[in-house]
C-alpha cells in the first residue's frame, strides 16, 4: 500500500489560514470568501483521502465548516494509517 504524504503541516495550515484572514469583529459562523486559499487546501486533502460530508466545488464555507472538513481528513488518515499498522 503506498504512503500517504504527512498531512499534518497541511491540515494546521488550512486550520490557521481562516482564522487569520478574518477580521476579528466577525463573527465565529462567518462565511470565508470563495477566493479563499483554504479551499485549495481543502481540495488537496481531499485528493489524498476520503473526507465525509464535502460536497465538490461547493463554496463558501463557514470557517466551522472548514475546521471540520480538516479534522474529518485528519481522522480518516489516522484511521487508515492505524489500519495500515495492524496488518
Amino acid at each position: 500500500m503506498p504512503r500517504r504524504p504527512a498531512l499534518a503541516p497541511l491540515a494546521a495550515l488550512l486550520l490557521a489560514a481562516p482564522a487569520a484572514a478574518q477580521a476579528p469583529s466577525r463573527p465565529p459562523a462567518a462565511l470565508v470568501p470563495a477566493d479563499d486559499p483554504s479551499y485549495a487546501l481543502i481540495d488537496e486533502l481531499a485528493a489524498l483521502v476520503p473526507v465525509r460530508g464535502l460536497v465538490a466545488g461547493q463554496r463558501p464555507y463557514g470557517r466551522r465548516e472548514l475546521v471540520r472538513l480538516a479534522r474529518e481528513a485528519c481522522a480518516t488518515l489516522a484511521r487508515d494509517t492505524t489500519a495500515g499498522d495492524a496488518r
